[in-house]
């Protein structure tokens, strides 16, 4: 049955929300803020709330302080353990701290992993009120006197009574005045005074409880505004108990609040003055008046303006908490309950001023988690369907979702369908300028601090002070704390300005810690940080240790004040072989030309890894990093992370950034790259429309979806950084153009290159099924019996045909037809390239499935399209916003006696290609995947023999292709060599999961359909590159071989003249001219990425290195998939967007620990060799 409401000056009243069991997941964490009791003590119900269960519990007020600080101070928002009951154990995501009335907080938090679940606390002194909230299930915790609480899952359903008639009072003292001027407050605050009752106050159990919920219903109404987009929010200037015993109805107490001048709550009105409230809100207990019919009750505000403010008023029952608060508060704003209970021509500030019930709830079929309502809503036609409808702390925004349904109406039509206009977001918005204005804000004390709100010490602790400058000398405040280590000289109140004299003591523990002390507004930050002297186990193979003449194993100490391996005092004695590279500290953090590469672990040093989590939260407040990214952990419970991209005066430093791995808010783990003292003019000469005009004209292709370039500031080689726009042209080229200039600095390719059921033959004619689907009367190359389809598409050496289907398109367009797929009549397919892209993709796609639990290439079941026949001399993966789809797309090509690259290790590698830059872009925002590097390595060469003479800085001059001739990078008389580390790693991470996916399928052995560690064996001119012995293969026709080891890498010039960079196919091996190339392979990308992949080979076979001598006991082909799972770990989940082989390998090496802990064999082989390979 419908109804409808007819009020004359309308009092709207709610009703409470219903809720049923719920049952979390048990999580796996320690860090529980409710502490056990030795006691089965019944805590003892509230009268009118149906508790299904209850608690007594003491509360660890200490954790929660550390979790308030860690909100306040890091860009990472922490995490907390609520152990409500044993089978409900939520982990929450704190994202949100404010202040409360009563000088404590409040936090916000999300239950990770509960859909829409959300926790509000807050914390006064040793007094916590809170509410949890998750799908069909409510709980609740309140103080229970003797320093207890009482933690309760509640069933909120209240009574349904009607909704009372009650009229105003004739003469409220106040005049209805619209032309009244809306001036002074913004809008965006919202002051409200509350009172409440004596019975109020003894139910809740004192004033310190009550206060509390008071507190915890403020902070609850702004997150459901903060939820649901609503911009303003509510501040509360006045709580005080009021002289005042219940009525027999809540309406008289509503007429009793209202009235100015009949002897009942008169004060109430002189406080508003005081104080300046917009709004007036009452508790009350109304067991002790005649009736507990509803919860709450207001004035509706039925046109916006200011003279509604002598009725700005409420009441609330002290059980029914924040949505009855809430909502109440939305009456006096203008809002109505749902469209079902009130007809659209009743008394109405705008034609969508209303709650929202789910709709789509009514629908046959339609599943319990569409049954909700908003806010304002009543469970009436709910209850009318003979169903019950949760009530969510959300306001009706039709720009929302909610379990996949929307959450409101648009429009603004007057109706009386149910399903009218409700947007009760809009609504508030609207009328807040005019409400906010009711009464003009009060002058408030303000603070602030000096010397900063932030101040760092040293371990050793000792006296200090701040200066407290307010903003009146008529203002009182008192310095407070609740950080245990810091004491206080003196605690007592002060006017004015002032200064606070405190103690740290000396800090002995593990890890860093952070206290605050708190002033009024202002909040006045300690960090104290941890002694570093230690003594770490070290091995020089490579870096600063090695360059600076140190070699063998030995000790390093590390000062207090060393951030990075250049600060380590020289290794001294003997020690046992262990870390590797440049020794402990250097692995976590090594420095170049103002260029920090960061792996810091706790794994290996605690007190450095809080160095830097310390450092990455302050640039994150300072904006020079901003974080790009934020989520769980695929595999592991309770990790999450994040990422942060670089910024200088507001632009992007290319490669720039870094990851955090976090375990339930504490930092396990820091990798990346960051670059200090950048001297660059920000202010581009050029604007983005002039670069892309130049660009597109000089390189002869267009705009990658008609995207303007971007301005970047890129790392030069000689050290320098250069203001450039960042643009990605349809050539499958991304250029990096001088803004002052228009000259192009640098660029790079795009390609991540390698040099129905039916029966098909692949290029070793061995017969093979091959998933097709009929189209019509014939059968076409794509897949669907797997999760993740898999396309493959036929340019038939058509070159035109092949860069229309790569252009860039937007995700979910096409530029493919059904004439461009691949097909055969009768199902017996017999072109090998076909069918051997189609299965061998299919096969990748299992691997990835089966053995590592990812879903399809893109970790959703994207479709994966590839391209076959296209007469490319190579194979190679396009990322998006290229391909036939927008998402990307597999290119094989066919090498020089026309054979087609589609063995089943040349698929899988380029599949992997995409997995890396899926992973890496969804996790960092990087929109290139892993990046192209210039890690450097300075020599003693001053000169090399080529071109029959000996070549030196002041003579060399490469010549390109082109006719462009550059001189290369040297420094001091010196050349100065790179390498693309970068982007070997990329390769490497392929290459080893293209082995791991022939293992897969195959039993190792030689020949068609078996598992080896070569690379291309399967096409007629051999393997390009072996896992196992690198040094076996050589480059192309000339000389020289791959590496199997960091020292004996790949490095190459770089001709730059100031303004232009480019590769110089010349290569060097431990400083030595080894000759030239047939390509410089994107600075040796390919060449160098057997150092890494011979140590993941290592770690499964065991062996010994050729180059460093260092023996490895591997854990054998039976354990090789955990060593998979390593390596998938750590380029999915923990690779940053720019790696060089030091972050790479520490990388896997956290990925290890995390998986398997450091004293398992799997950590110890892997270790074993990436340190066997010189990292």
């Amino acid at each position: 049955m419908r109804t409808n409401s007819r009020l004359s000056a309308c009092i709207l009243i709610v009703i409470a929300i219903a809720a049923s069991d719920y049952v979390a997941p048990q999580a796996q964490e320690t860090n529980e803020i409710f502490l056990p009791l030795e006691t089965d003590a019944d805590p003892g119900a509230i009268p009118g709330v149906t508790t299904l269960r209850s608690r007594l519990t003491r509360i660890d007020v200490e954790a929660l302080a550390a979790v308030r600080v860690a909100a306040e101070l890091n860009a990472t928002p922490p995490t907390l353990t609520l152990n409500l009951f044993d089978d409900v154990v939520f982990s929450v995501i704190v994202d949100g701290v404010e202040p409360t009335f009563s000088s404590g907080y409040a936090l916000w938090g999300r239950l990770d992993g509960v859909e829409s679940g959300s926790m509000t606390l807050v914390v006064n002194g040793s007094v916590v009120a809170g509410a949890v909230r998750a799908p069909g299930a409510a709980y609740r915790i309140r103080a229970a006197g003797a320093g207890l609480h009482a933690i309760e899952q509640i069933d909120p359903s209240l009574p349904e009574g009607g909704e009372p008639l009650t009229r105003p009072p004739s003469d409220p003292d106040g005049t209805d005045d619209p032309s009244a001027p809306v001036a002074g407050d913004d809008g965006s605050v919202i002051d409200v005074a509350v009172f409440y009752t004596p019975a109020a106050r003894s139910s809740q159990g004192g004033t310190a409880a009550i206060e509390a919920e008071i507190d915890l219903m403020v902070a609850g109404t702004n997150r459901a505004y903060a939820d649901s987009g609503v911009i303003q929010r509510v501040m509360l200037v006045a709580r005080e108990v009021v002289d005042y015993t219940e009525g027999p109805e809540m309406g008289d107490d509503l007429v009793r609040l209202t009235r100015r001048s009949d002897g009942m709550m008169d004060g109430v009105h002189r406080i508003r003055d005081r104080v300046g409230a917009d709004l007036v809100h009452l508790i009350v207990d109304r067991d002790r008046g005649g009736d507990f019919d509803y919860c709450g009750i207001a004035w509706l505000m039925v046109r916006v303006s200011r003279g509604f403010d002598s009725f700005g008023f409420a009441v609330t029952d002290y059980r029914c908490g924040t949505r009855t608060f809430a909502h109440e508060l939305g009456h006096n704003m203008g809002l109505h309950h749902d469209r079902y209970v009130v007809d659209d021509r009743t008394f109405l500030a705008y034609p969508y001023s209303f709650g929202y019930v789910n709709q789509r709830s009514f629908r046959a079929g339609a599943p319990e988690s569409s049954r909700w309502r908003t806010i304002m809503a009543y469970n009436t036609q709910c209850s009318d369907a003979d169903f019950h409808c949760e009530g969510i702390l959300r306001f009706s925004n039709p720009d929302q979702t909610y379990n996949g349904d929307r959450m409101g109406v648009p429009g603004d039509r007057h109706t009386s369908s149910v399903n009218g206009p409700a947007d009760a977001r809009r609504a508030l918005d609207n009328a807040r300028n005019v409400v906010a204005n009711f009464r003009q804000t009060r002058f408030r004390c303000t603070y602030t601090v000096t010397p900063a709100y932030h101040y760092t010490l040293e371990h050793g602790g000792g006296p200090f002070a701040f200066d407290v400058t307010a903003n009146s000398s008529l203002c009182t405040w008192t310095p407070s704390t609740d950080s245990g280590f810091l004491r206080l000289h003196d605690g007592a109140a002060r006017t004015g300005n002032g200064t606070v004299h405190y103690s740290v003591e000396e800090h002995t523990g593990p890890v860093t810690r952070v206290g605050i002390i708190k002033v009024g507004n202002a909040t006045f930050t300690v960090t104290q940080f941890v002694g570093l002297t230690t003594t770490r186990t070290w091995t020089a193979t490579t870096g600063s240790f090695a360059d600076a003449g140190f070699e063998g194993t030995g000790e390093a100490s590390f000062p207090p004040q060393g951030f990075r391996g250049g600060e380590a005092n020289p290794p001294s004695g003997a020690g046992a072989e262990g870390f590797t590279g440049e020794g402990e500290m250097s692995r976590e953090s090594s420095e170049v030309e103002g260029v920090v590469s960061i792996a810091a672990s706790a794994d290996t040093n605690v007190a450095v890894l809080r160095r830097w989590d310390a450092w990455v939260d302050s640039m994150a407040r300072s904006d020079a990093l901003v974080l790009a990214g934020r989520r769980s952990d695929n595999g592991i419970p309770g990790r999450t992370h994040e990422s942060f991209a670089q910024y200088h005066l507001g632009v992007p430093v290319y490669g720039g950034g870094v990851s955090r791995q976090l375990d339930r808010g504490v930092t396990v783990s820091i990798f990346g790259t960051l670059h200090e003292s950048i001297e660059i003019d920000t202010l581009p000469n050029l604007s983005a429309a002039e670069v892309a005009e130049r660009l597109e004209a000089e390189a002869g292709a267009s705009l990658v979806l008609g995207l303007l370039p971007t301005l970047t500031i890129f790392p030069l080689p000689d050290g320098s950084y250069a203001l450039t726009y960042e643009a990605t042209l349809n050539n499958a080229r991304t250029y990096f153009v001088n803004a002052h200039t228009g000259r192009i600095v640098f660029d790079v390719t795009e390609m991540q290159a390698q040099s129905a059921v039916g029966i098909g033959v692949g290029i070793r004619g061995t017969s093979k099924k091959i998933s097709t689907t009929r189209a019509g009367d014939t059968f076409q190359a794509l897949d669907r019996l797997r999760p993740g389809e898999t396309l493959t598409l036929d340019v038939r050496r058509d070159a035109r045909r092949l860069e229309h289907l790569l252009g860039a398109v937007h995700r979910g367009a096409a530029r493919w037809v059904d004439g461009d797929v691949a097909s055969d009549a009768d199902n017996a397919w017999d072109d090998p390239a076909v069918v051997d892209a189609h299965v061998h993709a299919g096969w990748t796609y299992d691997y990835f499935a089966l053995a590592l639990d990812r879903a399809g290439v893109d970790g959703t079941n994207g479709r994966v399209v590839s391209l076959v026949n296209s007469a490319m001399p190579t194979s190679f993966f396009l990322r998006p916003p290229f391909g036939p789809e927008g998402s990307g797309a597999y290119v094989f090509g066919e090498a020089s006696d026309g054979t087609p690259q589609v063995a089943e290790d040349l698929v899988a590698h380029e599949l992997m290609h995409g997995v890396t830059f899926f992973a890496v872009n969804g996790r960092t925002g990087s929109t290139r995947g892993l990046l192209d590097t210039l890690t450097v390595r300075r020599r003693d060469l001053r000169s090399f023999e080529y071109s029959g003479r000996s070549q030196t800085c002041d003579t060399f001059r490469y010549r390109y292709a082109d006719g462009l001739e550059l001189p290369a990078v040297c420094e001091n008389g010196q050349f100065v060599l790179f390498s693309n580390q970068g982007r070997a790693v990329n390769e490497a991470f392929s290459d080893v999961f293209a082995t791991a996916v022939e293992f897969f399928h195959h039993d190792p052995g030689s020949g068609p359909l078996t598992a080896d560690y070569t690379i291309g064996e399967d096409m007629p001119a051999g393997p390009i590159r072996s896992l196992a012995n690198p040094r076996s293969r050589l480059i192309g026709t000339t000389p020289i071989s791959y590496p199997d080891a960091a020292p004996g890498a790949l490095e190459l010039l770089v001709g730059f003249d100031g303004q232009v960079a480019r590769w110089i196919p010349l290569a060097f091996v431990n400083g030595r001219f080894a000759g030239g190339l047939p390509r410089a392979d994107v600075g040796a990308a390919h060449y160098n990425s057997t150092i890494l992949s011979h140590a993941f080979y290592l770690a499964i076979e065991g062996g010994r290195n050729a180059t460093t001598g260092r023996s490895v006991t591997g854990v054998g082909r039976a354990a090789a998939r955990e060593v998979e799972r390593v390596f998938f770990r750590a380029i999915t989940e923990l690779m940053p967007a720019l790696p060089d082989f030091p972050i790479a390998a520490a990388v896997i090496r956290q990925a290890a620990v995390d998986l398997f802990g450091r004293d398992s064999d799997i950590w110890r082989a892997v270790n074993q060799g990436l340190a066997a390979v010189g990292l």
